[in-house]
């Protein structure tokens, strides 16, 4: 098929199945349409303050380690999964500690979860969909600029665009499969943040962040030995363990709202 008709349908039908998915929630849990809004809005918010401090780290360890050096790209890899767990659970704790005052509850936490999951999941496809199709578009003109402005990379970027070239309904569908456990991930953790929130138990913010830096390193070290199949397969597994612990594990609604606050919050406002 071709790959623009493939990336521009795979991010449609995100759009459609998250924006199905919220409806649902919003239905069946029941949860308050506020709590999907504050996650949808805690994840672009955790990254404009992981870009802000990536960014300069980022070019201090170039200054230091030499560009295309192998240990910047050990370091950069590192960086990049630490920072993704620690600032985005990070902001989770900010937005539900101090705006979504009303999701204290199970239902709330799991719409809170699939606000943040989900959004995650229609930024990186829509965005990958326009990058790709715009460098498919432009390939010979960006070929010529980076020839002439930075020829050492223009491997990886012939690379890049074989690889949108190349791409097959099944490597498509695999992109949209791995939204799946990550949705699964983001609601797990969020029920862990909630609690650190709710009952004033700091050791369960730290607990989402080590479990979402741990998935990061399972996926990236997974990735350094095996094919994406496998490495789908490993974040599948463990996202089936983590469903088990949000239906009826130690993250279930009868665990998590057996627990009172300890004083009453006021209610929270709309994103």
């Amino acid at each position: 098929m071709d790959p623009v008709m493939l990336l521009v349908g795979r991010a449609v039908l995100v759009v459609l199945l998250v924006g199905a998915l919220w409806v649902l929630a919003a239905r069946r849990l029941p949860a308050a349409w506020s709590s999907i809004g504050w996650g949808a809005l805690a994840f672009p918010l955790s990254q404009v303050a992981r870009t802000a401090f990536v960014v300069p780290v980022t070019l201090g360890l170039t200054a230091m380690l030499g560009t295309g050096s192998p240990a910047l790209a050990t370091a950069s890899v590192v960086l990049a999964v630490l920072t993704s767990g620690l600032f985005e659970e990070g902001t989770r704790w900010v937005v539900l500690r101090w705006w979504a005052k009303r999701a204290r509850s199970w239902r709330e936490g799991v719409a809170f979860g699939l606000g943040h999951g989900g959004i995650e999941a229609v930024i990186l496809l829509v965005v990958s969909a326009v990058n790709g199709v715009v460098l498919l578009g432009t390939a010979d003109a960006v070929r010529g600029s980076v020839a002439t402005a930075t020829p050492e990379q223009l491997p990886a970027l012939d690379a890049q665009i074989a690889a949108i070239r190349d791409l097959t309904l099944g490597s498509a569908a695999l992109g949209l499969w791995e939204r799946v456990p990550a949705i699964v991930v983001h609601v797990a953790c969020t029920l862990l943040v909630l609690q650190a929130v709710r009952d004033r138990r700091p050791l369960l913010l730290l607990a989402a962040m080590v479990l979402h830096c741990a998935l990061n390193a399972v996926a990236v070290g997974t990735a350094q030995v095996a094919g994406p199949v496998v490495v789908e397969l490993a974040l599948t597994a463990v996202a089936a363990v983590l469903l088990w612990a949000v239906l009826a594990g130690p993250l279930s609604r009868r665990r998590v709202d057996a627990r009172v606050p300890h004083r009453p919050v006021p209610g929270d406002v709309a994103p």
